[in-house]
């Protein structure tokens, strides 16, 4: 077995950073729909439990995006310089 160029590297790690993007996102989702169920009960602890960790899935799918784009800008000027 070869070892990986550092492209082939790169495009894992994206495509990790993309899974990882992905499954927050749908930490966020299930999060939110907890939270609706616990409102709809009139479970206002639950709900705002439910809330704020929907919210930390957010930003955590949000910052690895943020690094995402970052990764391909650097990968971009240095292709071109």
């Amino acid at each position: 077995m070869s070892a990986m160029t550092k492209a082939e590297i790169q495009a894992h790690l994206d495509r990790d950073l993309r899974l990882f993007t992905a499954e927050m996102l749908d930490g966020t989702a299930r999060n939110a729909s907890i939270a609706v169920q616990f409102l709809e009960m009139g479970d206002d602890t639950g709900a705002e439990y439910a809330i704020r960790r929907a919210a930390a899935h957010f930003r955590a799918a949000v910052d690895v995006m943020a690094r995402l784009k970052a990764r391909k800008r650097a990968t971009e000027a240095a292709d071109a310089g």
